[in-house]
């Protein structure tokens, strides 16, 4: 990777090009003083869409993603979640707390409007950020997305793959 870093008196952006997909990363500092990892396929922010990264995983678009933004000319903007990469940690969240993350990360970027998807885990966040910011996220897709954890007529872990069942069987021990 190669890594840059400009510094003003509210954000510290970090540029990283990732070598395997030739996107920049960039690190926001958020209002709470977390920092915010995201993804960045370019300066068309006209045609936005907000990518929520699986579990496990962070905001590096896979190739098919990649190319499939470029034939459309859509700026795909994929953030990685608390906890990822070198976004911070940020304790006690709920899936509904990546709404705010979204919208100073699309206030920083003068971004008016998007569409945002998410999928396996990421699908709940997507769905959350459509939900909680309704005038700013237009549409919303949640593909292969996890269900709700303990309910009565869902069986959570049922098809899932095994590395994801020893990740929340592991994350479930520490309840």
């Amino acid at each position: 990777m190669t890594n840059h870093t400009e510094a003003d008196s509210t954000n510290v952006r970090v540029i990283a090009v990732d070598e395997r997909t030739d996107v920049a990363i960039e690190h926001l500092r958020l209002s709470d003083g977390r920092t915010l990892e995201y993804s960045d396929t370019g300066s068309n922010y006209q045609d936005t869409i907000i990518a929520h990264h699986g579990t496990p995983g962070t905001g590096s678009p896979m190739d098919y993603e990649l190319a499939n933004a470029a034939e459309l000319g859509i700026c795909l903007i994929y953030p990685t979640r608390p906890g990822y990469a070198s976004s911070s940690r940020h304790p006690g969240r709920s899936v509904a707390s990546v709404a705010n993350d979204i919208k100073e990360l699309l206030d920083h970027l003068e971004i008016t409007r998007c569409a945002s998807y998410g999928t396996s885990g990421g699908g709940p966040h997507a769905l959350a950020c459509g939900a909680l910011l309704p005038d700013r996220v237009v549409a919303v897709a949640s593909i292969s997305g996890v269900g709700a954890y303990g309910q009565d007529d869902l069986d959570f872990l049922e098809g899932m793959g095994e590395d994801n069942l020893d990740e929340f069987g592991l994350a479930l021990q520490l309840k």
